[in-house]
């Protein structure tokens, strides 16, 4: 057995957990509204979150980016409050629940230090130093090493970050030209980690067992995704940001796979597995919330939701209740998309090293 789900909760390898999840999509019999509801407000601070985190009790951590406050939803009550102020000018971007630690890590954007929320008294506090202009863009568990991949956007190094320690340790050079770099991981049923280019070029593989960075697909447009999910079949689907495909990670065959999407630079920032099997993109720019459907291999979106093409969220996750929850980042307020009539992905998954990284 290893621990890769929440804190103090044993669950089985990878391929007994994607059997779970993916017995429950097969059994989803509700349909599918799509429907947008606008959430409460999380005040009118710009460039507010970028990022959420599911955590054990049910509510979900908003990343600080200029908020100065970590921002806590409750999609049971559907309330948003404020959490504990952050230190300083500390911005990040992305982070991961910690399930042996408890600890949520969040990933230094312009912090230059770690940010550390600990789910077990709701207190907040800098960790390790990793220096000015450190640049990450995100963070996964390895359930090889138990560490924290830092994802880098402007560094030529992979960083790994050690919880029980409170170090950061740099990692192999991932060899990647064109930044930003990467804008988010993965980690796969083999246990190696996936970066997700941004600029890049090109799709990076780490395999945490030898230390050594590997390449994967290239040929990816500037700017091209910006986050990503896992299908239970481990195959990753990445959020197009101005790329005109979505992208499809084969990871047994290192292939991609293409389904065209809208044309457009920063549509949408963040992906997350909705409880019918759909990968759900959270609108950034776009005026609809997009997505990717495995059944049909095709892409599919709602209807207008009347914001304009202003920024608005940067970040989404699957919420306990099956909500799709989406992180505002310039828009004044939480967004909801039910995208299912009922039910939600099992507890596990949610909270899973393997899934829960936006």
């Amino acid at each position: 057995m290893t621990v890769i789900s929440e804190l103090n909760y044993r669950v089985s390898t990878f391929a007994a957990h994607a059997t779970k999840l993916r017995k429950s999509i097969q059994s989803f019999a509700g349909t599918t509204p799509n429907v947008y509801t606008r959430g409460p407000s999380a005040t009118a601070a710009t460039e507010k979150f970028a990022g959420v985190i599911n955590l054990p009790d049910d509510t979900m951590l908003f990343v600080p980016y200029g908020k100065g406050n970590i921002g806590l939803y409750n999609p049971l009550t559907q309330a948003y409050t404020e959490g504990p102020v952050t230190t300083g000018s500390a911005r990040f971007r992305g982070g991961v629940l910690h399930g042996s630690t408890g600890l949520v890590i969040l990933a230094p954007m312009l912090s230059q230090q770690v940010g550390i929320y600990d789910t077990r008294n709701g207190q907040f506090r800098l960790g390790a130093s990793v220096g000015a202009n450190f640049g990450s863009a995100g963070a996964v568990v390895s359930s090889v090493t138990d560490k924290v991949i830092l994802i880098p956007r402007s560094s030529p190094y992979l960083w790994i970050y050690d919880p029980v320690m409170d170090t950061v340790t740099q990692g192999p050079a991932h060899g990647a030209t064109g930044t930003p770099f990467f804008s988010g991981a993965e980690e796969l049923p083999n246990g190696n980690i996936l970066l997700i280019p941004y600029s890049a070029g090109s799709f990076k593989i780490y395999n945490p067992r030898t230390g050594v960075v590997t390449n994967g697909p290239s040929g990816v447009a500037s700017a091209g995704f910006y986050g990503s999910a896992k299908l239970f079949t481990g195959e990753v689907v990445c959020a197009p940001y101005s790329s005109n495909v979505i992208s499809i990670y084969r990871w047994e065959s290192n292939t991609l796979f293409n389904v065209a999407c809208p044309t457009g630079g920063a549509k949408f920032r963040g992906a997350a597995l909705a409880p019918d099997g759909r990968v759900i993109f959270a609108p950034h720019t776009y005026d609809k919330v997009g997505w990717y459907d495995p059944k049909t291999l095709a892409y599919g979106e709602g209807e207008a939701l009347g914001l304009g093409t202003g920024d608005k969220w940067m970040g989404i996750a699957q919420a306990s209740n099956g909500e799709m929850i989406l992180v505002p980042h310039i828009i004044e307020h939480v967004g909801r998309f039910q995208a299912v009539s009922e039910g939600a992905s099992p507890r596990s998954s949610i909270l899973s090293a393997q899934w829960n990284k936006s």
